[in-house]
C-alpha cells in the first residue's frame, strides 16, 4: 500500500513540474495559447510595366462632310491617338510630358478669328486656356517640376498688330520676358537646379531675328544680328548651356543652315551653301551631342556633327522634330511626305531608326514632340 502511495505522490510531483513549465499571461494567470507559426509569406508579385511612348501633334479630319480639313490636337500613346479637341477650330499639341498619374500637353487652338490662337494646356485631356483669345498666343514647350508647371511660348499684347512677347507661364501665370518693342518667341524650355532656361529668338531694330535664351529672365544672345538665327531646342547641365537652331540667309546665294551652340560656341552642322537644313531639337548623352532636324529634304540625326538619315530617301521629303533616349532605345518623331508636296504629311515615330507611321485619320498630320517612360500595365 505504501508502495502504491509513493507511486501516486511521484505522479503528482511530475504533473506539477510539467504544469509549472507552461507560460502564464500577466492577467489572471490564464495559460497563453501559443499559435502555430504562420506559413511563410510568398514574395510580392513583380509590378508589371510597359514602355509608354507619348507623341504630341495633330491630324486632320473633314468637317461635316465638307471638303475642309480641320486639324485636331492629338497625343499618341504607343500609337493610339488621344484626341484633345473637336472639329470646331484648328488646334495642335506642340509638346507632351507625363508626371505621376498626370499627362500634360501644350499647344494652341484657334478662335473664331482665323488670325488669333489661344495658348492651351491640356492636363489629362482637360483644356485650360493660358491666354484670353483676344490676341494671338501659342504655347510651344512644357516642363513639370514637382507641383510647378512651366510653359514657354509667346503672346501678343494689345491688338493683333502688336509685337509678340516671349512669355513664360508658371502655374498659369504669364511672365513677359521681353518688352514688346520687337517680336520675340520661346520655342523650348528646360530646368537645371533652380534655374529656368527659355530658348527662342528676338528681332532687332533691323528686323533680323537674334538667337537668344533667357536664364531666369535674363537674356543671353547667341548670334550677332547680321543673319536671322533662332534657337529651337535648349538643354542645360552643370557644365553649361547647349542649343540647336537654324540660320536663315539674307540673300539668295546662301541656304538655311543647321546649328549647334555649346556654351556660346557656334558649330555649323551644314555648309549653308549647297542646300537648306534646319536643327529642331538637341540631346546630350555623356560627351555626345545629338541634334534632330532636316538636311536638304531628309530627316536626319546628327551625332557630333555626323549625319544619320533616318527616313527613306525615296520619300519626297521628311524631317525630324524631336528626339529622346530611354534605356537602350533611341526615339525620334517627325513627318514624311511620300510622293510629292501635294500629298499629306504623315506623322511618324522612329525607334532605333525603324519607322512607324502614326494614325492620321487619312487626312494628314504632324508629330512635334516625344516623351518616353515606364508605366504600370
Amino acid at each position: 500500500m505504501k508502495f502504491l502511495l509513493k507511486i501516486f505522490l511521484a505522479f503528482l510531483v511530475c504533473a506539477q513540474l510539467i504544469a509549472c513549465t507552461k507560460e502564464y499571461s500577466k492577467e489572471g494567470g490564464n495559460h497563453v495559447v501559443i499559435p502555430p507559426p504562420e506559413p511563410p509569406v510568398p514574395p510580392n508579385e513583380p509590378v508589371k510595366t510597359d514602355t509608354a511612348v507619348y507623341v504630341a501633334g495633330y491630324y486632320s479630319v473633314f468637317r461635316d462632310g465638307v471638303f475642309t480639313a480641320v486639324s485636331l490636337a492629338v497625343i499618341w500613346r504607343n500609337g493610339v491617338p488621344i484626341v484633345l479637341t473637336d472639329s470646331t477650330h484648328h488646334a495642335r499639341a506642340q509638346d507632351v510630358v507625363a508626371v505621376g498619374d498626370d499627362l500634360y500637353a501644350v499647344g494652341f487652338e484657334y478662335t473664331d478669328d482665323p488670325l488669333i490662337r489661344k495658348a492651351m494646356l491640356w492636363k489629362n485631356g482637360v483644356p485650360t486656356a493660358l491666354s484670353d483669345g483676344k490676341t494671338d498666343a501659342v504655347a510651344y514647350s512644357i516642363i513639370v517640376d514637382g507641383s510647378d508647371v512651366y510653359i514657354g511660348g509667346f503672346a501678343r499684347k494689345g491688338d493683333r498688330l502688336n509685337k509678340s512677347v516671349a512669355t513664360l507661364w508658371k502655374n498659369g501665370v504669364a511672365l513677359s520676358l521681353t518688352d514688346g518693342l520687337y517680336n520675340a518667341y520661346i520655342f523650348s524650355i528646360t530646368k537645371h537646379g533652380s534655374d529656368i532656361y527659355c530658348g527662342g529668338s528676338e528681332w532687332n531694330r533691323s528686323s533680323i531675328e537674334v538667337a537668344k535664351y533667357w536664364k531666369n529672365g535674363v537674356a543671353v544672345s547667341l548670334s550677332d544680328g547680321l543673319y536671322k538665327n533662332v534657337i529651337s531646342g535648349i538643354i542645360a547641365d552643370g557644365n553649361g548651356v547647349y542649343a540647336s537652331g537654324t540660320q536663315t540667309p539674307m540673300n539668295t546665294r546662301e541656304t538655311r543652315q543647321a546649328l549647334l551652340w555649346n556654351n556660346k560656341t557656334r558649330t555649323a552642322l551644314t555648309d549653308g551653301k549647297t542646300h537648306n537644313a534646319s536643327a529642331n531639337a538637341i540631346l546630350r548623352i555623356g560627351t555626345d551631342f545629338y541634334v534632330a532636324g532636316m538636311d536638304e529634304r531628309f530627316a536626319v540625326i546628327w551625332k557630333n556633327q555626323v549625319p544619320t538619315y533616318i527616313a527613306d530617301k525615296s520619300y519626297w521629303a521628311s524631317y525630324a522634330a524631336d528626339l529622346c533616349v530611354f534605356g537602350n532605345d533611341f526615339y525620334a518623331v517627325g513627318n514624311i511626305v511620300l510622293d510629292d508636296p501635294s500629298y499629306p504629311l504623315y506623322p511618324v515615330l522612329w525607334k532605333n531608326n525603324q519607322e512607324t507611321r502614326l494614325e492620321n485619320n487619312g487626312g494628314g498630320g504632324e508629330a512635334f514632340s516625344v516623351f518616353v517612360r515606364e508605366e504600370k500595365k
